[in-house]
Formats: structure tokens, sequence, C-alpha cells
């Protein structure tokens, strides 16, 4: 097959998958943003926050980790340590699960 006829080809299924896209959900929960919550300041982090089930980290916010928590309820709860200086960010992250 000509070089022509494989670019004709190529083309036309190009434009054949585009007609089927369709625009995804945005992911927001009941209409809304996930959102930060303040937390009072303090050196611990509450019980109530539930078993830890995982710790990451980023390259784009060095000295910084995330530990994941996961409620009675399964909700989870997300909490910023700076492990440079040991500070915990007053702010958390909780994440509806139904």
């Amino acid at each position: 097959m000509p070089k022509r006829t494989w670019f004709l080809s190529g083309a036309a299924l190009l434009a054949l998958a585009a007609t089927g896209c369709e625009r995804l959900p945005d992911g927001r929960l009941d209409g809304g943003i996930l959102a930060l919550e303040t937390i009072a300041p303090g050196a611990s982090i509450p019980a109530g926050y539930g078993r830890l089930v995982s710790v990451t980290s980023t390259s784009s916010h060095p000295g910084w980790a995330q530990l994941w928590f996961e409620r009675d309820d399964r909700s989870i709860v997300t909490v910023f340590v700076n492990y440079q200086n040991g500070g915990v960010r007053d702010k958390i992250l909780v994440i509806p699960r139904s």
C-alpha cells in the first residue's frame, strides 16, 4: 500500500475516534471540590483520625510527607508533616467515602 493510503487511513481512524469522545466528569464531590479543614495546632496527631494506612512524599514539596489515615467510617484523612523541622500543618484533607 502506498504511503498516502496509509496516511489517509490513519487520518480517517483518528477522525472517527474523535467523534466518539465525550467529556469526562470533573471529579468533584456533590458539586464542590475537596477542601482543606483547619485544625488546632499541636504536636500530636489525634487517634480519632484512625489507622495509618500509608505515608507518601513528593519531590515537588521537599521535606514534607503526607500521612494517610482511615477512620472507622472509612473516610480518609490526610495529615501534612514537615519532617525537616518536626512540624504538622494546621490543615488536613478529609476525603469522604460511601
